[in-house]
């Protein structure tokens, strides 16, 4: 029986009196619980049994790494709902963790019950955009529409969500259609600092990434080309049907690889 990953909760670094008690809530309600503690075990959470939402405690406890930094990290990476626990009551520490990715911030001293009826109330909201329309109003399988208010795209009934670097990437490309974008231009434009020797790899997984959430066919692309030794272009569905028209005129110059 497979778990409902609108129901996955990952509890980080939460001391033990605090997250057991958190687990029962939880799981009394009907979600499956996880937990970790150290960067390797959140990083494979995170790949293995992707989580609907985060819970981080930011109190640091000894760790090697700060539960800030954790929080950015994973809103870049992954789309999944993360909550803080705030040691504290300061506004300015509320507003931090908005800036850095945060979805909610409760006070560690909250009542179970709200986290509790908010993560719910998230899941239900999280099911229903992902629920297929009615036959009457389905839409094409093949048409990608990006929603750009709501960082979300759809390709006929379902809708996909992005992290936040993901959604910049496909911004940056398909703001510039048609256009090859270097993967020095996005890694400056995503990571914003100097290039490291291996930015052309890093840059490839994430186009890796979100080939395999937007396009039918992740080893045969229609939206985000690779044009070799050059980087990076987006095609609309309005593109491909201009190139399937028999024209010799605004031919590409260069062809694009599967790669």
């Amino acid at each position: 029986m497979t778990t409902d990953t609108n129901r996955i909760v990952l509890l980080v670094q939460l001391n033990s009196p605090k997250r057991e008690q958190m687990i029962v809530a939880l799981e009394a309600a009907g979600f499956c619980v996880n937990t970790a503690d150290t960067l390797f075990g959140i990083w494979h959470t995170m790949m293995e049994e992707p989580p609907f939402a985060v819970v981080i405690d930011t109190a640091p406890r000894g760790v090697p790494w700060h539960p800030w930094e954790l929080c950015r990290e994973l809103a870049d990476t992954f789309s999944v709902l993360i909550i803080l626990l705030i040691h504290g009551h300061s506004s300015g520490d509320r507003s931090r963790a908005f800036t850095i990715g945060a979805d909610q911030c409760f006070s560690i001293s909250a009542p179970y019950r709200d986290i509790v009826a908010y993560l719910e109330a998230q899941s239900t909201r999280h099911r229903r955009a992902n629920l297929q329309v009615s036959s009457s109003d389905k839409r094409e399988e093949n048409v990608l529409e990006i929603d750009w208010y709501r960082r979300q795209a759809t390709r006929g009934n379902r809708v996909i969500d992005f992290s936040r670097k993901e959604f910049m990437l496909l911004e940056l490309l398909a703001r510039q259609e048609d256009q090859i974008v270097t993967p020095s231009e996005i890694f400056k434009t995503l990571w914003k600092s100097e290039l490291p020797v291996d930015h052309t790899q890093l840059v490839k997984q994430y186009i890796l990434r979100l080939r395999q959430k937007i396009e039918i066919d992740p080893h045969n692309p229609q939206h985000l080309l690779t044009y070799r030794g050059m980087g990076y272009s987006f095609r609309s569905a309005q593109a491909k049907e201009r190139d399937a028209q028999p024209a010799t005129e605004n031919k590409t110059k260069h062809d694009p690889q599967p790669a």
